[in-house]
């Protein structure tokens, strides 16, 4: 001890020598092996940390399952291939979002939660896409099967899909236990990412409340009503702050509750908000349907701004069609996210909750226009499926070209009607609006008369020409559309086109090439008269 002290004496006698301006023989401190020598900077060392930021997901909530990080609490994993892009997630039935929605004892996954899932997977998708657009738009929702969970776990895909017009087609989807060939279609619908540039809309809440005339209710009195008319609500999905009751429209002020508040930033649509919309719905009809209700089908839900967690919502009813409008909005009225023809069924005592194939544990799809649905129309009652297509294009065709119906012979060549190449692209336009599927004037050169035109789309649509045509019921005084098995539902993934990487047989690529026909020419060969 007495050398380290009588060494560090000496070492501050050379410092203050060295200070001083002296020259020192440095290398007389050391013995025979020489370190070497280091230049240091002639000033202090600043205390502050410049580490590179760690990375965050598009995401911002990103949470483990087991030891494996989880891209959202309903999109988990990224499992896509070159035939799809996927995304999958496996429920066990203890998230709270499952644990605690129980419809009939089985723990079902909120019809509302699968927004939240489509709108996660675009966001993850688009990438940097998402930059360019200030918000997103879902359409044509069909809610076909809910998601069951049991004693194991349920594994739940939605595959993504892009279309000509640069919009996405989606469906949420699993297999079945014992066939895992087979698909099970939950949800289905399309996906846009847009800018809306135009004013936002801003509501007067105030003028609003008074509007709402018909009474006030707390949350006490809503959720007492909701389960005198059988709709128990667990307290992590009572998330009604106050309800104002108006004629066909209701004002009602929403929020996240307490005990699940902490998983406020895991979600942009939560789950507990818009599943106390149905709720508010639930108390609009609660005299008129005494059961519980799902959604079945949305028209359109348009995220506009940010979400927020205590929302004001406005819920308009149309008696006419049994749709609802919703609007969201902040403290301010200014509106942040719309949903457009909302439709909803009460749950039967017929239903099972366990999917199958001829049975569907959802409400099956009931007055509703997805793809286009308005039933037969009176002069068709009696009319087999063949018989009203038949008369459909008849119809389209007389209008057209200005002839009498009785003078169209079904088995007559169109041309003979005195179709050109205009107006057989005008009959594939109206066709096109009328079916909601997408045809060329290619069509009619392979399918040249109205009877083979019938044929094509009973053998190539049958469940759109079903689903278009299904009989019209008088219920209540008032004409609906009958109810149409979700078993109707395609799946785009059984008509998903194949991987760009995998190679087509030649035979197989003529016979998939699009006929076409040369309407006109116009030009002249070099130094030749006619052509």
């Amino acid at each position: 001890q007495a050398d380290i002290n009588r060494y560090k004496e000496i070492l501050h006698a050379l410092a203050d020598l060295y200070c001083q301006g002296y020259d020192l023989a440095w290398r007389q401190l050391y013995g025979e092996e020489k370190p070497n020598r280091l230049h240091l900077p002639g000033y202090p060392f600043a205390k502050e940390s410049y580490w590179v930021p760690e990375m965050e997901s598009s995401l911002t909530d990103r949470s483990h399952l087991g030891n494996v990080t989880v891209l959202h609490p309903l999109l988990q994993q990224n499992t896509s291939d070159f035939s799809e892009q996927r995304f999958s997630s496996s429920f066990t039935g203890e998230e709270f979002f499952l644990k605690d929605h129980v419809v009939k004892g089985q723990r079902i996954l909120p019809g509302v939660a699968y927004l939240e899932m489509v709108r996660a997977a675009a966001q993850q998708t688009a990438g940097a896409l998402m930059e360019e657009k200030t918000g997103m738009r879902l359409k044509d929702i069909i809610w076909a099967q809910p998601i069951v969970v049991g004693e194991e776990a349920a594994q739940v895909h939605i595959g993504l899909f892009p279309k000509e017009n640069g919009e996405i087609s989606y469906e949420i989807y699993s297999q079945m236990k014992d066939n895992v060939k087979e698909a099970v279609i939950h949800n289905q619908g399309s996906i846009a990412l847009v800018s809306y540039l135009e004013e936002r809309k801003v509501l007067d809440l105030k003028a609003l409340q008074a509007e709402c005339s018909q009474g006030t209710l707390s949350a006490a009195q809503c959720y007492k009503r909701l389960k005198a008319a059988g709709m128990e609500c667990d307290t992590r999905y009572q998330g009604i702050e106050s309800v104002y009751l108006g004629v066909d429209q209701v004002l009602a002020k929403l929020m996240i509750p307490s005990s699940i508040l902490d998983t406020q930033e895991q979600f942009n649509l939560h789950p507990c908000l818009l599943d106390s919309v149905m709720q508010v719905i639930g108390l609009q009809m609660a005299a008129e349907c005494c059961r519980p209700a799902a959604i079945i089908a949305l028209q359109e839900l348009a995220i506009i701004g940010q979400c927020i967690s205590a929302p004001w919502v406005r819920i308009c009813r149309d008696r006419k069609s049994e749709r609802f409008d919703v609007d969201f909005c902040d403290d301010q009225g200014m509106v942040y996210m719309q949903m457009k023809g909302l439709e909803i069924q009460a749950y039967t005592e017929e239903m099972n909750m366990i999917p199958s194939e001829t049975n569907s544990p959802y409400p099956e799809i009931h007055n509703s226009q997805y793809p286009v649905a308005q039933g037969r129309r009176a002069e068709m009652k009696g009319f087999t499926l063949e018989q009203c297509i038949d008369w459909d294009l008849k119809e389209q065709v007389s209008q057209l070209l200005k002839i009498p119906r009785d003078k169209l012979d079904r088995e007559e060549n169109l041309a003979e009607f005195g179709f050109d190449s205009i107006s057989l692209s005008e009959f594939a336009g109206i066709i096109t609006d009328h079916y909601s599927i997408e045809f060329t004037p290619a069509l009619f050169f392979g399918y040249s008369t109205l009877k083979s035109l019938t044929q094509y789309f009973l053998t190539e649509y049958q469940d759109v020409m079903q689903l278009h045509y299904r009989e019209a019921v008088m219920e209540e005084g008032r004409q609906v559309v009958q109810a149409v098995p979700a078993a109707t539902l395609t799946s785009k993934r059984q008509a998903s086109t194949q991987s760009r990487f995998i190679k087509k047989p030649a035979s197989q690529q003529i016979q998939e090439q699009e006929p076409i026909a040369i309407i006109g020419m116009s030009g002249r060969f070099p130094e030749a008269r006619t052509v």
